[in-house]
């Protein structure tokens, strides 16, 4: 297993659809800006979600997992935030890991 000294963990169960990924983007105001989240397999390929914004003013969104979308393994998480021709990814200085174990 591939341990990281800087990096924040989520975790999940393979195969399932939940829970979402709520996300808070502090100090940040989503009105009018486009969100997405791109997951980076272990194993190669990624996907990306368009957020569902829930506060825009306070810059809270969540993601909807679909059938499929968590797999077994140690996932790099991204988001992109883009506001016109202005485009911002985060995490800028840590990594934001997605760790689904296998079901039980």
């Amino acid at each position: 297993m591939t341990t990281y000294s800087s990096c924040h963990s989520i975790y999940r169960i393979a195969g399932t659809t939940g829970a979402d990924l709520v996300t808070e983007f502090d100090g940040i105001d989503l009105s009018g800006k486009s969100v997405s989240l791109t997951m980076r397999y272990q194993d190669g390929g990624s996907i990306t979600k368009t957020a569902v914004v829930d506060d825009a003013p306070n810059g809270l969104c969540h993601f909807v997992w679909d059938p499929g979308d968590l797999v077994e393994g140690i996932h790099y998480l991204e988001y992109t935030i883009v506001d016109g021709a202005e485009v911002k990814r985060y995490p800028t200085e840590q990594r934001l890991v997605l760790i689904v174990r296998a079901q039980v």
